[in-house]
């Protein structure tokens, strides 16, 4: 059951999720976080979109930017000003769905307590997985942050490993953002989003 109420001193658990170029899933994968912490985890969770193309509000058909979904508060299009104000609200996780522009959202990604990467090593696409890994190999604790690949073999994972001295996991297929099997739960359980 939900609680509506955080206890007293714990703190929103703050999750980036950023790709490195457009279409790798950064949305559908973060809704469907957002959907599993709400209806297996049970617990509060908003999904914020800062990527300002109004896909959410488009989706539903309406100028509304906030709304609810199955359990889920989503705020489409967040400025930095309503993110602020969102973090002092009731939920127990934020999800920050920030598109595939690290540049403008360094700040606020830097911010988050689980930083996600999501991106393609097909051979056509993973000189944007390089491009983005040049961006950020600057900062501090960046081998700790959780890397994704939508496709890529083996030895793609094993040449990244290499190079950057870092794990890529496979981001499993999840036919539906907003219904999440059974069988998926593993792939979130194993993940270190909630540790």
């Amino acid at each position: 059951m939900k609680r509506f109420f955080r206890e007293k001193g714990s703190k929103t658990i703050v999750i980036g999720v950023i790709g490195t170029h457009a279409g790798t899933g950064v949305t559908h994968f973060s809704i469907a976080l957002a959907n599993y912490i709400s209806s297996v985890v049970a617990k509060e969770v908003i999904y914020l979109s800062m990527d300002h193309k109004k896909e959410l509000q488009n989706f539903m058909g309406s100028e509304q930017k906030k709304f609810e979904i199955m359990g889920v508060s989503y705020l489409s299009d967040a400025t930095s000003i309503e993110l602020s104000e969102e973090w002092n609200n009731i939920y127990d996780y934020m999800i920050l769905d920030m598109g595939h522009n690290y540049e403008n959202n360094r700040t606020e990604f830097l911010r988050c307590d689980k930083k996600i990467i999501i991106g393609s090593l097909s051979p056509w696409k993973k000189q944007y997985y390089d491009t983005i890994m040049h961006s950020i190999e600057v900062e501090k604790n960046y081998k700790n942050w959780d890397y994704y690949a939508i496709f890529g073999i083996k030895e793609d994972k094993k040449e990244f490993k290499k190079k950057f001295d870092i794990s890529i996991r496979t981001l499993p297929f999840l036919e539906d953002s907003f219904h999440i099997k059974k069988e998926q739960y593993a792939f979130f359980q194993e993940a270190s989003f909630f540790s």
